[in-house]
């Protein structure tokens, strides 16, 4: 069984891996463009056909720099999430250009608990940040990566556009209310918050 997104939002971690030149930003349609400009957050569902593989974009009025220092805020989002009932950072260091830190969590969604490790590699000069599964602990998810992406905006001056992406899967069975919740709406709630701090 497949589930996504809050899960990744939460912990940041880093793996001792080796830098990783951050993609191409995701081509938009014209649609996405136009929400974009509207102010509205652009949300795909089952990307590669998976179907909690999720990607999120939002256009945030405020440079990169300031973007990251929100998103790298983990004790900021803990206290948005009210979901959230346990974490803790168990590892912090830098390899080369990479910053790895690695963090429990543990999470309450409509009645069901959900306990995860997770490794986000962080690498500044591309502005781009990629997460996974801790493997050597255990965790309720048999799947859990995905990034942060960063660029400056093409429509705003000044400003930047934030591309986040995950995919889920659980060792066990979720009522598809907690998957739902999980794929579609923390993802904007996510978005939302890290858009209002970086504007504050």
């Amino acid at each position: 069984m497949q589930y996504t997104f809050r899960l990744l939002i939460l912990a940041l971690s880093v793996a001792a891996s080796p830098a990783l030149a951050a993609p191409t930003a995701p081509e938009l349609t014209d649609d996405e463009e136009a929400l974009l400009q509207a102010g509205e957050l652009v949300v795909r569902m089952g990307i590669d056909d998976i179907p909690y593989k999720t990607m999120g974009v939002v256009e945030i009025d405020a440079p990169p720099a300031k973007v990251w220092e929100e998103i790298l805020d983990f004790q900021a989002r803990v206290d948005e999430i009210k979901s959230c009932k346990g974490y803790e950072i168990y590892g912090d260091k830098t390899a080369g250009s990479v910053r790895t830190i690695s963090a429990f969590w543990e999470i309450k969604v409509v009645g069901t608990e959900i306990v995860y490790n997770l490794h986000y590699n962080y690498e500044a000069a591309g502005s781009y940040l990629w997460y996974t599964l801790d493997t050597d602990k255990e965790s309720d998810l048999v799947v859990c990566d995905g990034s942060y992406q960063v660029i400056p905006s093409p429509i705003n001056d000044g400003g930047s556009r934030f591309y986040y992406t995950i995919h889920t899967e659980s060792a066990r069975s979720l009522p598809e209310s907690v998957k739902s919740w999980l794929a579609a709406r923390s993802l904007k709630d996510f978005l939302g918050k890290i858009r209002g701090r970086s504007q504050d």
